[in-house]
């Protein structure tokens, strides 16, 4: 399953949104030639839609099972006196996953697509999920079961984090929600934890060695280059060799664990689903992240896209995130930028303006980001003050400015030619 289509209305701080989104595709076209095809960036200020995109999209395709699932509605439709109803339409393309678990080609048939539909309805203060899923291919019954490997969906909220106490499979909050609704519930519950690594591989690497060695091998193509899963335990806790350094997963950075923590959750969630005739790497899905670049050095956000979407090939991903580096590292095609009016009201956008390669900086003050300057606001005001007063011929307040913006101490600098000084002041 991927999504091809999402409309959303009066949901949050949407009033009415479309967007259309990449997914991996056989077609060949040059509106494919991408180099990441199954990613899509969704880029905005703090309140301007980003996760509501990533929630919309849970709900809809969650929608049949969602009230038996653990799963509570609270402020989704948007707060104004008129509006009772938020609707969320979704276009899906299928595959033989999806549609005939027991075929033996798992290749798309002819991409038949159905349509997931959600309704929130509020009443006062509550409000409550109704669904409708149309499609030619049947009612979509394999969502009803949590281990099929259709409509695959796991999402990842900003909060993500992972349990690695020894009572994490006893938690009351996850015995409570189902398997298909765990996979998501952190976009929704900020005390959602994510599966621990020793709960699950060491049964993987006792009693199936190729399914361990698949999980060592996507280890290797997610990690960055400093990092590398050893498969070794300390005290039951997996071992990872960090710059060099043999790190017990409890043991590792925020940055590390924040990241790892995800990916080995998605792992667990594809192990879970994945036939045994087919590789885990075939899986299609949807993977929704939630600031993919949480808690990531600049070095590791360069290419942090380039590792998910290249290890998981036939995943379709859908990331958020604040950062200029994350953005310059895809093709503008990718990219979708929410937009908030003065009254809160989002819209959804995709620019032409070129992004992949930019610099930071130019990325910041490009169309994607809006930034009129990267420069703090005091330090603006201060080089403005200072242009005023060189205009009064102030020698002093013109060597001012130009240490401000040249950072250099020009009464420091040594061998400065004074008559050049004076001749830049004068210009």
């Amino acid at each position: 399953m991927y999504i091809k289509q999402l409309r959303i209305r009066q949901l949050r701080c949407f009033a009415d949104a479309s967007l259309n989104l990449r997914y991996p595709t056989e077609d060949r076209s040059p509106v494919h030639d991408l180099s990441f095809p199954n990613v899509n960036l969704l880029l905005g200020d703090n309140g301007a839609g980003k996760t509501t995109v990533l929630k919309a999209i849970a709900i809809a395709v969650l929608a049949p099972i969602i009230k038996e699932s653990g799963f509570r509605s609270v402020y989704l439709v948007r707060r104004t006196p008129r509006i009772t109803r938020a609707v969320i339409e979704t276009t899906v393309i299928l595959h033989a996953q999806d549609l005939h678990p027991a075929a033996k080609s798992w290749k798309s048939l002819r991409s038949p697509r159905a349509r997931f539909n959600a309704s929130i309805v509020r009443r006062g203060d509550y409000e409550s999920v109704l669904s409708t899923a149309r499609s030619a291919f049947g009612s979509g019954e394999n969502l009803y079961r949590d281990r099929s490997p259709a409509f695959f969906l796991s999402g990842y909220g900003a909060s993500r984090r992972v349990d690695d106490s020894i009572e994490f499979t006893h938690s009351e909050s996850r015995e409570s929600r189902t398997q298909r609704y765990q996979r998501v519930a952190g976009l929704f519950d900020t005390q959602a934890s994510l599966v621990p690594l020793f709960t699950w591989l060491p049964e993987i690497k006792a009693k199936n060695k190729g399914r361990y060695a698949e999980i060592c091998g996507l280890l290797a193509k997610l990690l960055p280059e400093q990092a590398r899963f050893t498969g070794n335990t300390d005290n039951k806790d997996f071992v990872f060799q960090v710059h060099s350094q043999s790190v017990p997963f409890g043991a590792m950075s925020d940055g590390y664990r924040a990241y790892v923590g995800w990916v080995c959750d998605l792992l667990y969630q594809v192990v879970t689903t994945c036939p045994a005739r087919i590789k885990l790497a075939e899986m299609r899905g949807v993977v929704l992240v939630d600031e993919i670049d949480l808690h990531l050095h600049p070095n590791w956000q360069r290419s942090v896209i380039e590792l998910v979407s290249r290890a998981l090939p036939s995943m379709q991903f859908i990331f958020t995130t604040h950062s200029p580096i994350v953005a310059a590292s895809i093709a503008k095609e990718n990219i979708f930028v929410m937009d908030s009016d003065q009254k809160g009201k989002s819209t959804v956008r995709q620019s032409e303006e070129r992004i992949f390669g930019l610099s930071a900086d130019q990325a910041l003050e490009s169309h994607y980001f809006g930034l009129q300057s990267t420069r703090t606001k005091g330090f603006l005001e201060e080089v403005q003050e200072l242009t005023k007063q060189t205009k009064t011929k102030n020698p002093g307040a013109a060597l001012q400015l130009m240490d401000r913006i040249s950072g250099v101490d020009s009464k420091k600098a040594a061998g400065t030619d004074q008559k050049d000084v004076r001749r830049r002041i004068d210009d």
